[in-house]
């Protein structure tokens, strides 16, 4: 599983983007525009939430 397409979620990009908590999980939300990223694969969506939280990215609870 190749999730080096989201490195900038916790790279470049980790000033703008951040982890909602919800009750069943994170939701990946762009805090300057207020969109969510919504990965379809759950496995892929899992390591990139993992990766974020790893490189201690911004988590709205």
């Amino acid at each position: 599983m190749d999730i080096k397409e989201y490195e900038f979620l916790w790279t470049t990009q980790k000033d703008i983007h951040a982890l909602q908590k919800m009750s069943n999980g994170y939701l990946i939300i762009n805090i300057q525009d207020n969109t969510a990223l919504i990965i379809e694969d759950d496995d892929i969506s899992d390591a990139v939430v993992k990766e974020m939280l790893r490189h201690n990215c911004k988590i709205n609870f």
